[in-house]
């Protein structure tokens, strides 16, 4: 009777701290996951707003003319050896295709500016199969007068290789933890 009640108490007690502890690593995980991604987004937008300041147009026989010379990747401006920019694009404010730097791909400019999360590669292009690539779309204005778009992207191979490092952790920590939540169970369910 009392090893039944030992193990009953035991069962109960590794249920319940178990699923707290689970419940906890799901949160913890999720807030790492988003706080990666917004770090990621932010650095890929600073380096769009400086490349987008680069960009100067005027106003020329009642059309757009736009220099993209100084311009870091787009234009005459080598990228540096350490850029971690897979493309650059410059769209006009009716969304053709400009001006195109880095891999060839088919992909049309997104309807909303923004982030985007895209796959590519394939048999066709020079990239990796089934690389990720976090796009922004950026809108480039005078004023309120919309000149054209940005649009560049990276590669999210560093942040996955991060959270890849975190998952193993958690999948080695907490099979580990529920084992000594279980063993101090069967010793707390002793001592009751």
């Amino acid at each position: 009777m009392f090893n039944q009640s030992r193990r009953r108490l035991t069962y109960w007690f590794a249920l319940c701290m178990g699923s707290i502890l689970v419940l906890f690593t799901g949160v913890v995980y999720y807030r790492e996951v988003e706080d990666q991604m917004i770090a990621f987004d932010q650095a890929l937008y600073r380096k769009s707003r400086v490349m987008a300041a680069k960009v100067h147009y005027r106003v020329y026989a009642g059309q757009w003319l736009i220099d993209l010379a100084e311009v870091p990747l787009l234009g005459s401006n080598a990228p540096a050896v350490d850029s971690e920019l897979v493309y650059a694009r410059w769209y006009s404010a009716d969304g053709r295709l400009l001006h195109f730097v880095g891999k060839p791909l088919a992909q049309p400019l997104p309807v909303n500016a923004g982030f985007q999360t895209v796959q590519v590669g394939s048999e066709n292009t020079p990239l990796p199969p089934d690389q990720w690539l976090r796009q922004v779309t950026l809108p480039v204005q005078q004023g309120n007068l919309l000149v054209g778009y940005l649009q560049i992207a990276t590669p999210l191979a560093p942040m996955q290789a991060h959270l890849g490092q975190r998952r193993l952790f958690l999948s080695l920590g907490v099979p580990v933890t529920l084992g000594v939540i279980g063993m101090a169970g069967w010793f707390l369910g002793g001592l009751a």
